[in-house]
């Protein structure tokens, strides 16, 4: 078997917080050098696509700034290609804000918005609670880049996009529509956006609910990374088919070093199904 597109996740996989996991970068260039193509596709839209560049550079992994999407992009795209561009009260920050205005949405107050679009927000308060809730009950759509409930950090879990979503989604009795994993809507968009076709394609994340139930929702190939949020006991617990990955690794390390094994391990399977 060949696998011919990686789309890696980042938080939780390539690094934690500013702290690259356990030679991710020496890692990524070892699966390049087998002639995969690696792009990187996050839930995370606290930063843009130049942040992200630009992080990863400074870890020592080089990307261009087309092989990066975050949730925050692909929502921008989303809203664009089904409505057009559009007026959005956004809770988020800047690079929310940014990834938006790139695709040539309008940022408006609560009272002029056709949509509410949320993101991880780490200066959240009532104020912006208040706002999102004012404007959907005023007609606004809510939209959800994600809905992560965690995020992995040098120093644990911290709360993610999700405990924000829910906030508003209870205060205004509605369900966010959802862009980033696990919804299909990211990865169809990761599709078109880097042009896959008939490309055999692996998704490597380390959140079971999010990464591997969406690559699984597409039929592609996915792995599980240790390293984040989803520990081993995790897999113990967890008996929903949909969210079995088909490979398991400790870490990006772990991967490219067994990377022959593993594409001999699924074509088997593959021959066997």
């Amino acid at each position: 078997m060949k696998v011919d597109q990686i789309i890696m996740d980042l938080d939780g996989c390539v690094y934690l917080g500013n702290r690259p996991i356990n030679n991710s970068p020496q890692a990524i260039e070892s699966l390049r050098s087998k002639g995969v193509k690696i792009r990187f596709l996050t839930n995370n839209a606290t930063k843009t696509r130049e942040d992200y560049k630009n992080k990863l550079n400074g870890m020592g992994i080089s990307v261009e700034i087309n092989d990066i999407l975050t949730s925050g992009g692909a929502t921008a795209i989303y809203l664009k290609r089904r409505f057009g561009e559009t007026s959005i009260y956004p809770v988020g920050g800047k690079a929310l804000i940014e990834e938006l205005s790139r695709e040539g949405h309008k940022i408006v107050d609560w009272n002029e918005a056709d949509f509410v679009v949320v993101c991880l927000d780490f200066d959240i308060n009532y104020n912006k609670l208040l706002n999102a809730t004012r404007a959907i009950l005023n007609g606004a759509k809510l939209i959800a880049t994600n809905k992560d409930p965690t995020v992995p950090s040098e120093n644990g879990l911290m709360p993610g996009a999700g405990a924000i979503v829910s906030a508003i989604e209870y205060a205004t009795n509605t369900k966010a529509f959802l862009i980033g994993k696990p919804s299909k809507v990211i990865l169809e968009i990761a599709s078109s956006y880097w042009n896959f076709k008939d490309d055999v394609v692996m998704v490597v994340g380390d959140r079971l609910d999010t990464d591997i139930l969406a690559g699984n929702e597409m039929n592609w190939i996915t792995t599980l990374v240790l390293s984040g949020a989803t520990k081993i006991d995790d897999l113990k617990n967890e008996t929903e088919r949909k969210m079995k990955p088909k490979v398991i690794v400790r870490d990006l390390l772990d991967l490219a070093n067994r990377w022959d094994e593993i594409l001999k391990t699924l074509g088997e399977k593959s021959c066997a199904t």
